[in-house]
């Protein structure tokens, strides 16, 4: 069945050249970032700040990012530590300070103050759903409202648990062990082939129910994932020209940086257990992709997404974890209604 993508009117943002925005670098905090900046072309209304996943880059905002800017919103979209032309520093699993939320956090700050922005809208997908969240609550008077793809609104820590014992409450999330072991994903990783493999593997439609969850691939096979896979093809979520953009950006930057991001359990802990409130006290949207084999249906509704956010509009797309680009039609109809009926509507000037 043809994925809704390859019907749709939008013209995503071309990789290397697309006069819709332009790719910029930074130096924030002592560490170079890189990212787009997009200017609407009608009168500016607000920023959006857009946050990646894993395995992703500013990319993944493609088809996301031309909708924003015909709502009159200027968009700033970084590559995140260890991604794309990001400085990727290498750390060893006690010395990750550079990855933490926090410290992001701290960055993304810095670059609004460069950019003389005072307040965004802030936008996550996956990982940089996580970084949102952490984001609006170290640095609450930047963001008037905050929006998270596929992965939902998480209480904060107050006691710390470790990956493993978190993996048995919410065994969905097991294959993260070997995300975290340097020697059972990273370090296997070593061509572009292998990168091509993997990338292909994770580059998927919407999941069946039945390889949800617990019974995902992506859990079942953690450990020695990359035996497993054999040789996937790439799947219709991208096209051929995506695909070798994204290959080319993981085979020269490599895995270390993305796999620290598996590795901040407890940094985390650290960080939060002091912040001063453990709610967001703005307007928030959370899309859940109800294809999505990691944080699929059943994870979901098992969170408590309200005693974080109250104030929260959640709305649901059928598609996988790439719902971005899968299905950017749904997400930006979303996004549109959102921004028009809450974000505009409110007295923040954002």
């Amino acid at each position: 069945m043809p994925l809704p993508r390859e019907s749709t009117k939008i013209q995503p943002i071309h990789p290397t050249k697309d006069v819709r925005v332009t790719h910029e670098f930074a130096t924030l905090n002592g560490r170079k970032y890189h990212y787009v900046n997009g200017n609407p072309t009608t009168e500016q209304k607000g920023v959006a700040l857009l946050l990646h996943g894993f395995p992703d880059i500013w990319h993944g905002w493609r088809f996301i990012i031309p909708g924003l800017l015909d709502q009159g919103l200027r968009v700033i979209v970084p590559d995140l530590v260890g991604y794309g032309q990001t400085d990727k520093p290498i750390c060893t699993p006690e010395e990750l300070a550079p990855y933490t939320f926090k410290s992001m956090s701290n960055d993304l700050t810095e670059l609004l103050r460069q950019l003389e922005i005072p307040k965004v809208v802030v936008i996550g997908h996956d990982w940089g759903a996580v970084l949102a969240q952490q984001f609006a609550a170290f640095h609450p008077a930047l963001v008037t409202h905050i929006a998270l793809v596929s992965v939902p609104f998480t209480p904060f820590a107050t006691q710390y648990v470790p990956l493993e014992q978190y993996v048995k409450i919410f065994p969905n999330f097991r294959y993260q062990i070997s995300m975290a072991d340097p020697e059972k994903v990273e370090k296997r990783i070593t061509t572009r082939a292998d990168t091509e493999r993997i990338l292909a593997f994770l580059y998927k439609p919407k999941s069946p129910k039945e390889y949800m969850g617990e019974s995902s691939p992506l859990n079942i096979w953690g450990d020695n994932l990359l035996e497993h896979i054999g040789n996937p093809t790439r799947s219709d979520v991208v096209t051929e020209e995506e695909f070798n953009y994204l290959v080319d950006q993981f085979h020269q930057g490599g895995f270390h940086g993305p796999c620290n991001w598996y590795r901040l359990r407890w940094f985390t802990y650290n960080d939060e257990k002091d912040l001063p409130s453990k709610q967001l006290h703005i307007p928030g949207l959370f899309i859940e992709s109800t294809g999505d084999p990691v944080c699929y249906p059943d994870y979901v509704a098992a969170i408590d997404q309200k005693s974080v956010i109250s104030n929260l509009t959640h709305k649901k797309v059928d598609a996988g974890h790439w719902v971005l680009f899968e299905d950017p039609d749904a997400v930006t109809d979303i996004f549109k209604e959102w921004f028009n009926e809450v974000v505009f509507a409110a007295e923040a000037k954002l």
